[in-house]
């Protein structure tokens, strides 16, 4: 069907529309352009009527363009296409739709294009798909150097014209060495290879000096690359943008660079992105730095030298003096008074030997410390069993600390538990970690957020085009009449308010609002529901609800809504395959607790690894579609921070006398 445009009112026509507007000739000459169009090329509309793209745009874009007119001319059907422009040092992204376009006449005027400028959620897009799959590598990969050059490389794959290098703190603090830099010439990493850091040092060796982003625009002018510009000048680097890279607890462990062979700025995408990637360098650096797996096997075999040398502490004592684990002994009586602390021990908890010994270990514990995992510690003492716990412990200074601890019982000859050996492990810097890495994940599921919006958001816009577009056509041909005018005028309006409202609840979801208080736990999945309504239609997901509107809870509901997305968004890729698609979600009391019950039909988790998905990393998407970590901060959410509990097992059920079978997650929280 020819879309048919009065000439008179072109200009009127495409002024109206919010995005770039502009119709070009048969033979490819600008006829006319919009406001912000004009803005865009920052070319007033006399300069640009009657030129052609290659007047304005890169040429691989201006042909592309030409190429799309050319099939739009010859079949005389809308196409839609999505480009990516490097304009004017920076890129940008455009979904763009075209058509011809006739006069009253229906003689052709040519091809009428309308072109959205998507760039921000373009760029929230790829830091989402960025951060998903090198979350993902960093967790299989050993191998630091590989790890570190995958981040180098993604970052100038996302950066046209940009060279990037990470640099690494010595072992004194004060120099840096080559990390990787692998497009960055050979003879220029050789040079600055041990550099001394210092506030004039260059952009990476004033940034690590000054712990602080340090952008320099043209390194040709100044003064902190003032000695070394015979060797920038000949790899040809005039700017150079460096961020920090710290670790966990705020220590200095390198730098990541961006440098550019001219003098430039970083846009507010590409300091993200320096941001992000730094962030990623860290996790990379520190899970190197720690040395995990090796501490563990250093743990399994201290314990079994212990378990062989119980006859004669003296000599257990000297092998354990000086090992980095805080070690205890304590008597098997009922006070379990200490009788032996190693100096780590004095490290970790700042109390010295003649202060431990002769009281219980409890006295590091607080009124916050979990009586859940105290009673663990009861129970294996009770039974002479080995035990593990996570405690909340306090240094003498009233430092908080997180101790992981094994307690094993020591037996004489005659085989009775004598004294219990524990092994204590600082943990606050892993526990800091695990928040970095939750952290990271929220970063992660914010495309899912843009999703959810996009849903939301298709069919109110639709109606308001409609609308908008009905009431522009009866008008031209003098067809308004004033009760269709105000009904559409009505629609418009109650779209746009639910377009308003969908904003507020997604703008109360993200706010980071960890208040506990009261809320009802009906009103808190009906906001669940609401926010993830327009992936349920557009999924053909059936969501079934039997809620109990008499419950309230004091928690933090915000927490609680996206525990409800992690599990939702697992069910949803599981649901993929199915014909039918059915979520049920039930609330009811049981006892003093409130039982949440989520689950589906996607045919259940296989049997080896339900008892693994609230492991962190462990995922059984693609590498691009999760990193491991929704589920496991949903148990850390439901656990640690509402202090109730979650469970999953496979479960049969019927609906509309069909039986079904699938997953089911059940969060039993308290009420008060």
């Amino acid at each position: 069907m020819k879309k048919i445009i009065d000439v008179n009112y072109i200009d009127n026509f495409i002024e109206l529309i919010t995005d770039l507007v502009f119709i070009k000739s048969a033979d490819g000459k600008y006829l006319y352009c919009n406001n912000l169009f004009c803005k865009f090329l920052q070319q007033d509309k006399e300069t640009i009527i009657g030129k052609k793209n290659y007047d304005f745009l890169p040429k691989e874009n201006a042909l592309k363009c030409s190429k799309e007119d050319e099939k739009v001319l010859i079949n005389g059907e809308v196409i839609e296409t999505e480009d990516t422009v490097f304009f004017q040092n920076d890129i940008r992204y455009f979904k763009t739709t075209k058509q011809t376009i006739y006069d009253n006449n229906e003689v052709l005027i040519g091809v009428l294009s309308i072109t959205k400028d998507i760039t921000e959620n373009k760029q929230y897009q790829l830091i989402y798909e960025d951060n998903n799959e090198l979350l993902e590598y960093i967790n299989h990969e050993t191998d630091t150097k590989k790890i570190l050059t995958k981040i180098v490389n993604l970052s100038e794959k996302r950066n046209a014209n940009l060279k990037c290098s990470i640099l690494l703190l010595d072992e004194t603090k004060v120099h840096l060495k080559n990390g990787t830099a692998p497009s960055l010439p050979s003879f220029y990493n050789e040079a600055i290879d041990g550099v001394e850091i210092g506030e004039k040092i260059g952009s990476c060796g004033a940034a690590a000096f000054k712990k602080r982003r340090i952008i320099v625009e043209n390194i040709n002018t100044h003064p902190n690359w003032a000695p070394y510009l015979g060797l920038t000048q000949k790899a040809n680097l005039h700017s150079c943008w460096s961020e920090p890279i710290f670790s966990t607890n705020n220590d200095i462990l390198g730098t990541f660079a961006m440098y550019s062979n001219k003098p430039s700025k970083p846009s507010s995408f590409q300091l993200e992105l320096i941001s992000s990637y730094a962030h990623l360098a860290a996790v990379t650096i520190e899970k190197e730095n720690k040395k995990i797996e090796a501490d563990i096997q250093k743990r399994k075999q201290l314990e079994k030298d212990l378990l062989e040398k119980t006859d004669d502490l003296q000599l257990f004592k000297q092998v354990v003096e000086n090992i980095s684990y805080g070690i205890t002994i304590t008597k098997a009586d009922e006070e379990n008074k200490l009788v032996y602390v190693n100096k780590a021990f004095e490290h970790i908890t700042g109390y010295d030997k003649k202060e431990a010994l002769g009281l219980n270990c409890n006295f590091l514990q607080n009124h916050d410390t979990q009586q859940k995992a105290i009673d663990i510690i009861k129970h294996g003492l009770d039974n002479n069993r080995k035990t593990q716990v996570e405690l909340r412990n306090y240094k003498k200074d009233g430092t908080l600390f997180y101790n992981l601890v094994n307690i094993s019982p020591v037996y004489d000859q005659n085989k009775n538990v004598t004294h219990y050996v524990g092994i204590q492990k600082d943990i606050t810097q892993e526990k800091k970690q695990e928040a970095l890495l939750s952290e990271q994940s929220k970063l992660a599921s914010m495309g899912e957020m843009i999703g959810n919006i996009a849903h939301q958001w298709r069919q109110p816009l639709s109606v308001i085009s409609t609308a908008a577009t009905g009431m522009q056509i009866q008008k031209e041909f003098d067809l308004l009449e004033d009760e269709e005018f105000n009904k559409a005028c009505n629609a418009i309006n109650e779209n746009v308010q639910y377009l308003s409202q969908t904003i507020d609840d997604f703008k109360n979801f993200i706010k980071n609002d960890s208040v506990k208080k009261y809320f009802s736990l009906t009103h808190s999945v009906e906001k669940f529901l609401s926010l993830v309504s327009g992936t349920i239609i557009n999924n053909n997901i059936e969501v079934i609800v039997d809620l109990d509107d008499a419950i309230q809870i004091n928690g933090f509901e915000n927490e609680l809504i996206q525990c409800y997305m992690n599990i939702f968004n697992n069910a949803k890729d599981a649901l993929i395959n199915q014909q039918e698609q059915i979520i049920i979600i039930k609330t009811l009391v049981k006892g003093k607790k409130a039982v949440i019950s989520i689950k589906d039909n996607a045919g259940g988790i296989h049997l080896n690894i339900i008892n693994k998905i609230f492991e962190p990393y462990f995922t059984t998407k693609h590498k691009f579609q999760g990193t491991g970590l929704g589920l496991h901060m949903t148990y850390n959410l439901i656990v640690d921070g509402m202090k109730g509990d979650i469970k999953v097992k496979n479960t049969n059920f019927n609906n509309k006398a069909k039986n079904f079978t699938g997953a089911e997650f059940i969060i039993t929280l308290p009420i008060s």
